[in-house]
């Protein structure tokens, strides 16, 4: 038995000696014990322990693209909330942006007002309407990006 160990391995000793272990789903447990006989006997650095060597031009050949429907997966989620966000502008209960007056007082409501507020909200009104429905088409174009290469 181990003292100051989890699962048998002395974690307060590879603290102590500063060592670095990596471990990737290992059965680290079972080969802990000739892993330290070896160290023991020096025929293992412990300092620096690789498992695979191999030349960087042949890294390609181990390397694991990502199948198309593992990107389309990935993608969804922002296709989701990139036109959700065009979709509630449309259907929520504000009828400034079904109507196109949305912007007309949309640059007094921000947090951080711009030094160019006043200007854009002293343009015509269908300067902002055009503003407004240039929002739904850009957040729709931008959902439909998440699925181009």
């Amino acid at each position: 038995m181990i003292i100051n160990a989890v699962n048998d391995i002395p974690i307060g000793l590879i603290m102590e000696k500063n060592l670095f272990i990596m471990l990737s789903n290992l059965i680290l447990k079972k080969y802990w014990k000739m892993f330290l006989d070896k160290v023991c006997s020096g025929d293992v650095d412990p300092r620096f322990v690789v498992t695979h060597y191999f030349q960087i031009n042949h890294l390609s050949e181990y390397y694991q693209q990502p199948i198309d429907e593992e990107i389309f997966i990935q993608w969804t989620p922002l296709f989701r909330i990139v036109l959700g966000g065009a979709v509630g502008k449309y259907t929520g209960g504000d009828t400034s942006w079904k109507d196109g007056t949305e912007m007309s007082w949309h640059y007094w409501t921000q947090p951080l007002s711009n030094p160019l507020s006043p200007i854009f909200y002293r343009v015509p009104a269908s300067v902002h309407a055009m503003e407004t429905y240039s929002t739904y088409i850009s957040e729709g174009l931008r959902a439909l990006l998440c699925y181009t290469p």
